[in-house]
Order: C-alpha cells, then structure tokens, then sequence
C-alpha cells in the first residue's frame, strides 16, 4: 500500500555483497518524510539511520 507523501521507492543490493540493501525513498515535501519517520515500519528498520552509515544521514 502505497504511503502518503511518497512519490517512489527503490531498493538496490550492494554490488561487492548482496546482503547490503540500500533503499532509495522520496516525498512529495520535508513534512510527508518527517511523518513516515514516524511510523512504526521506519522505526523498526533501523536504530537510527546514521547506525548503517559512515556518512552523516540527511534529507534533502
């Protein structure tokens, strides 16, 4: 079921091993993604999205 506020998704396997995922999301304006981090879904993806990266995490 598709989410308010999310105009697409994507998810691609890391080239060097295929049990990283990287999952590639984009909202129609900052305030639809600010309440799909909200949700209980996003919330059990991760501890924290920084938790998988060595980059800071943001959203432009």
């Amino acid at each position: 079921m598709p989410e308010p506020g999310n105009i697409s998704f994507a998810a691609y396997h890391g080239v060097g091993d295929a049990r990283d995922v990287v999952l590639l999301e984009r909202y129609d304006s900052r305030e639809a993604f600010a309440r799909h981090r909200e949700t209980d879904h996003f919330a059990g993806l991760a501890p924290a999205p920084t938790a998988t990266s060595s980059r800071p995490w943001s959203c432009t």
